[in-house]
């Protein structure tokens, strides 16, 4: 290739500025130097890049080979500015020939320069380029020469290997050529000229494709950097063998083992979609890179990668068709974890994802589970078939139900319904008449009371009330007992107790206004009968056992327990003489046949009986298939038809229909359609609206429903649309209808009207408010009776409305309302109930039994009616408080007249009270979380003096511990271990100052109570409670007091002792000078409310659950008991004698004085 081409393409692409052209062109003048020898030069020179120049070389040889004519050598001539052109030589070639034909090779080799050889020129050699270019070999004109042979023997590449020289290595100038010869054989010239144009044409291929290597082939980094771009692309198959080609040709850069890491990773996110794969992989290719120095930044991408191996397993275990497979693979699964994502050389632990490792060990404890389940399930199958077989369905249900408290779900498997199938065909052979006779009694429990009063608040918009309903008994349950109101004026007639843990609805034992009431006492577990106008007992019957709300047909009645019983009662004796025995628990009442003798019982799970009323024979066992709970009403039975309300689902019930047919070969229950599914559950009976089933559920879903009683199929449907579901979240709700009314009775009243004809429900009035119905309302004509709970207040409240205006009651009634104090006043006693009433009560009220009108009734601010702590001045002075808002006060002083019962509204600035306030000064001392303690008067609700405010910071709370009175002052403590002792300083103003002050190790979480010079409270450690006692004087912590339980009462001051009871320690008294006078173990008998009362030395307990005990002053013992059988909810008064007893049900209960024995 010619220099002079090389050097002009040079100057036309602007590559080199002219004067660095000019000094090539004068160094290479009369040389024979070819351009990739000028080219390579200039590489080493850094005057062009490899890739520059390696391009121009191409260009130069692309262009038509230059003539023999055109250049034979350079000449090397002085350089003047004017002149920048090389003078080219005359070449031999252009001198005239004389050709007379070809001569043959051999005879003029001499004319031919050999391939790979260098035609010789002149001597010399390359001057340095601005004293930077020197020859390529380093020394004079020979070694450039090497690189200098013309023509197209000459490599394309500049950076290829130099060719071979020839022998002649030394300057000087070549041998002139001799003349040709006329070839003497054409045969002989062929063979030659052939094997030197092969060897020629082999040289241009192998410089060819050399020259186009180093064009296409990429550098390191280009190579590198295509393999990250494929990796990021997520191209992992191509990224990994970019990688493997970089790591091939350059195994000694300085990224080699960056990428042997990739290449690792690429080989498991290629398999990763198999977990075995993923898991073998990463087991063979992560070891060795893990010492590798780039291997630390691939933990990050490992900490996501690796997890998915785990996941991977897990999915496939899932998804297995076996247990065994099932196991296998959660086994892989935890090895995969143990192997890869828990090692800390692949993960290390701050890097591990926390919160995907907790999914993957959730979903290894759920398939786990699962495999459990099936392994348990199929052993369960086999004993249930086992024990029936041998007719030991109870023992097959105990397996059943044992299996369902563990996996619930099992119960929708087939085979387990398939087993207990084979238990239900078991079952009817297994249900037993029994002749029991158990004998009810006339005669009511003995009592202890003296005298029980019971309070109730009676307001009417007339004397009269409702004229038309006087006589007729309404019996309510309300707070643990039955009332019977009068329907006309809302009167209490009567009052039993039953117990708090009832909550069967008294029913009348027929539609006459007059009829008996049956009651259920669950306290006592009996069935009572009871007198409707008086309360009177008729009869009652122990079950002996919780049972079902009883059902009533006609002069029977039948109560199932929870044991499986079903008692047949006489109700006119209220004796049983026989039962029938099912082998499994019952939780309702069976549904009574109209037209057919049978009693349709559900069991609590799986079936459904068909008693004879006659027999009591089971004539059928129904497989029905639920679980336990899911039926919570019993069966509604219209004259052939069963309807059963199953709470399939948290939000949707089904309905099932049978019918039954008696007789024949076919069965007495059968199914004449599929379940109806509702929206919601059926949680409240359902009722009928003449012969049409009504059902509502918690979800506001009210469906009327027509019975073909003459059809076969589908004989159960929609009678109107239905009122579609209205609430998001489940409420109780009843339904009450008479004609064409309903009323549905939850925390508003809605009325609707039915219209059959017109297949409508439609809405009349709604009366919102935020009370809730606790009882099932009762229509009488158009007055509706309804029970509810009002919001703010304690008890019930019984209304008397008029169907077409809920809001203006004819009269309405407070029951169950706590007596917060009784005491004596004057010649009658005063008792102040929770709801702000006052009622006096004098001989002929006890008398009574009942009090319905109370001398005063006050209504605080906001309707509060939970008046519940209690505040004892002297003088008989008392302060209640609502402990949920205690910013009023209900105040009664008996000397004040008719404003003796008052609500006073503290003045707080909007600040709370932190707790209950005490008596001080004759005023109340209210402690606020502003940190402001202050003393108030019980009249206005003003500061009686200027307050106490220690220094806080802008918008700072405290809690302050309710204090302790110590004769003039007093001792509280606050959340932050602050303590003080504060007086009334007179002048200038009178105001509340602290006298003494110090700040506590521990932090004091209770009431405080003082005796003497000592202050007791309550510190709470994890451990157990400790009770410190404080000196008053200097306020320093004087001893300590270690438990190993809890406080669960106290500290409370009783005349020279404070008391505590704890969980374990039992009954803990001390006294002044910070000493423990004795310990109780057995403690007091129950849990003390309100204030013991000191007498002759003992200590008179009054307990929540009905009784009051008589602990010794001395030591603790107790020395007498009286069980009132009825909760209390205030401490004792001593009255004479007697005690006086406020109930937390509104019954006030007058005893004689326990006393011990011998005394």
């Amino acid at each position: 290739m010619s220099a002079k081409k090389f050097i002009q393409l040079l100057e036309d692409n602007g590559v080199l500025d002219a004067a660095t052209l000019r000094e090539i062109r004068r160094q290479v003048k009369d040389k024979n130097v070819s351009a990739a020898t000028v080219a390579k030069a200039l590489v080493e020179k850094g005057k062009l890049t490899k890739f520059q120049a390696t391009k121009l070389v191409g260009q130069a040889t692309a262009a038509p080979e230059p003539g023999d004519d055109d250049e034979s050598g350079l000449l090397l001539v002085e350089e003047t500015p004017e002149d920048n052109e090389v003078v080219l030589l005359e070449s031999a070639a252009d001198e005239p020939e004389e050709v007379v034909g070809l001569t043959p090779v051999e005879d003029a080799g001499a004319a031919l320069t050999p391939v790979g050889g260098v035609p010789a020129s002149g001597s010399g050699g390359l001057e340095l380029l601005d004293g930077g270019l020197e020859p390529i070999g380093g020394g004079g004109l020979d070694d450039l020469d090497a690189f200098a042979g013309g023509g197209a023997a000459q490599s394309l590449d500049p950076f290829s290997a130099p060719a071979q020289q020839t022998a002649a290595t030394g300057g000087g100038s070549t041998k002139e050529p001799k003349p040709r010869r006329e070839k003497k054989n054409q045969q002989d010239w062929g063979g030659k000229l052939m094997i030197g144009g092969g060897g020629l044409l082999l040289f241009l291929i192998l410089a060819g494709g050399l020259l186009w290597y180093n064009l296409t082939k990429q550098s390191p980094l280009e190579l590198y950097e295509a393999a990250e771009e494929a990796y990021r692309s997520e191209s992992y198959s191509d990224a990994m063998a970019k990688f493997e080609r970089f790591v091939k040709t350059y195994s000694s850069d300085e990224n080699a083992d960056d990428a042997q890491v990739r290449i690792a990773l690429c080989r498991i996110r290629i398999v990763i979609g198999d977990p075995q794969k993923a898991y073998d992989t990463a087991m063979e290719v992560l070891p060795p890179v893990q010492e590798l120095e780039p291997f630390s930044g691939a933990r990050d991408e490992l900490a996501t990668l690796l997890p998915a191996i785990p996941e991977g397993f897990i999915k496939k275990a899932k998804q297995a068709p076996d247990t065994d497979g099932m196991e296998e693979l959660i086994g892989k699964a935890e090895k995969a974890l143990a192997d890869l994502v828990n090692k800390p050389e692949y993960v290390p632990a701050s890097k591990r994802p926390a919160e995907r490792l907790k999914r993957i060990d959730e979903d290894i404890l759920i398939v786990k589970r699962a495999i459990s389940q099936d392994r348990d399930l199929a052993k369960a199958i086999v004993e249930i078939k086992e024990h029936a077989k041998n007719g030991k369905t109870v023992e097959a249900y105990q397996v059943y139900k044992d299996l369902l408290k563990v996996y619930p779900v099992v119960a929708d498997d087939a085979g387990m319904q398939a087993a207990v199938l084979e238990i239900t065909e078991k079952l009817k052979n297994l249900v037993k008449l029994e002749e029991e006779a158990v004998e009810a009694t006339t005669a009511d429990e003995p009592s202890t009371t003296e005298f029980r009063v019971v309070l109730a608040s009676r307001t009417a918009n007339s004397t009269d009330g409702v004229p038309r309903l006087n006589g007729q008994v309404v019996p309510i349950l309300a707070a643990g007992s039955v009332y019977g109101l009068d329907a006309g004026t809302g009167k209490v007639l009567w009052r039993r107790y039953v117990g708090h843990v009832t909550d069967h609805h008294p029913q009348p034992l027929s539609g006459q206004g007059d009829a008996d009431i049956l009651v259920t006492d669950g306290h006592r577990q009996e069935l009572i009968r009871l007198n409707a106008t008086s309360g009177d007992l008729v009869w009652r019957l122990p079950i002996g056992e919780p049972f079902a709300s009883p059902s009533i047909a006609g002069d029977q009645i039948y109560v199932a327990t929870h044991s499986g019983k079903i008692l047949q009662i006489d109700a006119n004796s209220g004796n049983s003489s026989r039962r029938v025995a099912i082998p499994q628990s019952l939780d309702l009442s069976p549904g009574v046949a109209q037209i057919h003798p049978y009693l349709i019982q559900v069991g609590d799970h799986s079936n459904l009986y068909a008693i004879s009323r006659d027999s009591l024979s089971c004539d059928e066992v129904v497989y029905f298939g639920h679980k336990a709970g899911t039926v919570a009403t019993p069966p509604l039975i219209v004259q052939d038809h069963v309807l059963i309300a199953e709470n399939a689902g948290p939000d949707y019930c089904l309905l099932h229909i049978f019918k039954i047919t008696p007789g024949g070969d076919g069965p007495i229950l059968r199914r004449p359609q599929a379940a109806i599914r509702l929206t919601g559950n059926v949680i409240v009976p359902m009722v009928l609206y003449g012969r049409r089933p009504l059902v509502v559920t918690d979800l506001g879903e009210v469906n009327v429903f027509n019975v073909d009683f003459n059809s076969e199929k589908d004989t159960v449907t929609t009678a109107t649309a239905p009122l579609p579901a209205s609430r998001a979240a489940p409420l109780l709700s009843y339904p009450v209808v008479e004609g064409t009314t309903l009323v549905l009775a939850d925390e508003k009243l809605v009325k609707y009207q039915l219209q059959v004809t017109t297949k409508q429900i439609t809405q009349k009035s709604v009366t919102n408010s935020s009370d809730s119905c606790i009882a099932p309302p009762r229509l009488l004509g158009d007055i509706l009776i309804i029970t509810r709970r009002l919001q703010g207040s304690v008890g019930a409240t019984v209304s008397a409305l008029q169907v077409d205006n809920f809001r203006k009651p004819e009269w309405e009634t407070q029951l169950g309302t706590p007596i917060g104090r009784v005491g004596p006043a004057g010649n009658q006693l005063a008792a102040i109930t929770a709801a702000g009433a006052l009622f006096e009560i004098d001989s002929k009220v006890l008398q009574a039994k009942v009090s319905n009108e109370p001398a005063l009734t006050v209504t605080a601010a906001g309707g509060s009616r939970s008046f519940t702590d209690q505040v004892e001045f002297a003088g008989g002075k008392v302060a209640f408080f609502n402990p949920a808002e205690n910013e009023q006060a209900l105040i009664y002083s008996p000397e004040a007249g008719s404003g003796r019962l008052r609500v006073v509204q503290l003045k707080l600035s909007g600040a709370k009270v932190t707790c209950v306030p005490v008596a001080f000064q004759d005023g109340l001392l209210a402690p606020l979380d502003s940190g402001e303690v202050m003393l108030a008067n019980t009249t206005t609700g003003d500061n009686l003096v200027l307050p106490f405010q220690p220094k806080l910071g802008p918008g700072e709370d405290v809690k302050w511990r309710r204090p302790a009175v110590i004769g003039d002052a007093f001792v509280v403590v606050d959340d932050r271990k602050n303590v003080y002792r504060v007086e009334i300083k007179p002048d200038p103003k009178p105001f509340l100052a602290p006298v003494a002050s110090g700040k506590l190790e521990v932090d004091i979480d209770s009431d405080l109570a003082a005796v003497g010079d000592t202050v007791y409270g309550v510190v709470r450690n994890s451990g157990g409670d400790v009770i410190v006692a404080l000196n008053t004087g200097d306020l320093k912590l004087a001893k300590e007091f270690a438990l190993t339980g809890r406080v669960v009462w106290g500290p409370v001051q009783v005349g020279d002792a404070v008391l505590c009871l704890s969980s374990v320690e039992g009954l803990l008294c001390f006294e002044a000078g910070a000493n423990q006078r004795w310990a109780n173990s057995a403690g007091c008998g129950g849990q003390p409310v309100g204030v013991p009362l000191s007498v002759d030395g003992d200590f008179l307990f009054a307990l929540k659950e009905g009784a009051v005990a008589r602990i010794a002053g001395n030591g603790g013992a107790q020395v007498a008991q009286t069980v009132i059988g009825e909760p209390l909810g205030a401490g004792p008064v001593a009255f004479g004698a007697r005690l006086l007893l406020p109930g937390s049900d509104g019954a006030l209960h007058v005893i004689k004085t326990p006393v011990a024995e011998g005394q």
